[in-house]
């Protein structure tokens, strides 16, 4: 038993946010930050990108202006939890992930 579980139940088992912390490790390993952009009011996209992939992570404020995903057939959306999400959907209030083989694709999408 310890005080400082991260992660963990009391029980001892894996907490649902760890699927959240994984599907992120996921998308992001080996990825650099690129840059960030103003998508709408209220929601950044956060770009990275690694050999042969790039990702958009998609940010909302609580209170955000918005925001339909763009349909692509270059681009595959993700929830938290790495759940696909498809394009067309509004976007809620939890962070979601675009993923492309290319930045250019995703800077076409959310780049002003």
């Amino acid at each position: 038993r310890s005080e400082w579980r991260t992660l963990v139940t009391e029980e001892g088992y894996l907490h649902p946010c760890a699927a959240a912390h994984s599907a992120l490790a996921w998308q992001l390993e080996d990825a650099s930050f690129v840059k960030r952009l103003d998508v709408g009011e209220g929601i950044s996209a956060y770009l990275f990108e690694a050999k042969g992939r790039a990702v958009a992570v998609l940010s909302p404020a609580p209170n955000h202006g918005g925001l339909r995903l763009p349909k692509s057939k270059d681009v595959r959306y993700s929830d938290l939890f790495g759940n696909p999400v498809d394009a067309g959907t509004e976007l809620g209030t939890t962070l979601l992930y675009a993923s492309a083989k290319k930045l250019p694709q995703l800077t076409q999408l959310f780049g002003k």
